[in-house]
């Protein structure tokens, strides 16, 4: 079960959601054939320890965590979005509906965020940049890949 965690005043029509939700997966689908799933099965076989996906979508990421991941907290604000990330996640994991600006986790904890085509969403990327910060242990890291970066791997220190 999905916990809550408020919506930003600036959330688009619930319509529109409802389509995106749908819609999401059949768009992404001829990316996912020609190199976006090796992308992100690379990726996300790095992740370790305590790790939080930020913006887990319908759940695009989930079959590629290493067993080894001690906790998995997907999170995802959109309910049309977060429905499918429940159906398809086989494996234990928190569902957690929260924005990537306010992440439910305390400071310092977590080992891995997971971001995957996110930063595009949001409406202040610096400050989902910070909130990662915020939540990530020393010498934690941050996986991303965003529209116009490859796969990347880098260490944030979560004092800065």
């Amino acid at each position: 079960m999905a916990e809550t965690c408020a919506a930003p005043p600036h959330t688009p029509s619930t319509t529109w959601l409802r389509i995106f939700a749908v819609v999401y997966d059949p768009v992404l689908w001829l990316g996912e054939l020609f190199g976006m799933r090796r992308r992100r099965r690379d990726l996300v076989a790095a992740a370790r320890g305590r790790v939080i996906e930020i913006g887990a979508g319908t759940g695009l990421n989930v079959a590629y965590y290493p067993e080894a991941v001690d906790e998995l907290v997907l999170t995802e604000p959109e309910p049309g979005m977060r429905r499918k990330l429940e159906r398809r996640t086989a494996r234990e994991a928190r569902i957690v509906a929260a924005l990537a600006e306010r992440l439910p986790v305390e400071d310092a904890s977590v080992d891995t965020v997971v971001s995957t085509l996110v930063l595009c969403t949001v409406t202040d990327p610096a400050l989902v940049l910070r909130e990662i910060a915020r939540v990530l242990r020393p010498g934690g890291q941050l996986l991303f890949i965003e529209q116009c970066a490859r796969v990347h791997r880098s260490s944030l220190d979560a004092r800065t």
